[in-house]
């Protein structure tokens, strides 16, 4: 409570801060697709992740959104297999659900990688696993989509 601890603590923290900067990178996002994602839609459309749900379970689920109306565009999660599978999987995975054409939806789900959206409307929104099965180009296509019907 002294002086001299308060002072032997300062000093323990600016070196472990300066070990962190060292060895550690900040990362948004599990997957590191969803972090090169997250970069891609910064360099295309200037828009990074907030996160809304500070306070809660879902405290690191970033949405993008437009800047001028402030809709969503796409949301990244951290989730269960068995919330796309229910097969009781409780390995997470990274996800993006994003905006469609409803009369795309049965298409894109025979897609590996692609499932109905999770906690969205199914007919309108998709589910994308963010754990290289499609690549980023193909995912970036569907971003494109998805900002564009939003």
């Amino acid at each position: 409570m002294g002086a001299y601890i308060r002072s032997v603590r300062n000093e323990y923290e600016k070196l472990l801060n300066k070990i962190a900067g060292a060895c550690c990178t900040d990362v948004l996002f599990a997957f590191d697709q969803a972090n090169r994602i997250t970069e891609m839609i910064l360099e295309k459309y200037d828009v990074q992740p907030d996160f809304p749900w500070e306070q809660s379970q879902y405290q690191s689920y970033g949405t993008f959104r437009h800047t001028d109306s402030g809709k969503w565009f796409a949301l990244i999660m951290n989730i269960t297999w068995d919330s796309l599978l229910k097969d009781k999987n409780k390995e997470t995975v990274d996800v993006i659900n994003l905006k469609i054409n409803s009369q795309d939806s049965e298409n894109l789900t025979t897609i590996k990688g692609i499932y109905p959206g999770y906690h969205m409307n199914h007919k309108h929104w998709i589910s994308v696993v963010l754990n290289e099965t499609l690549s980023d180009n193909e995912m970036m296509k569907l971003i494109e989509n998805s900002f564009s019907l939003t």
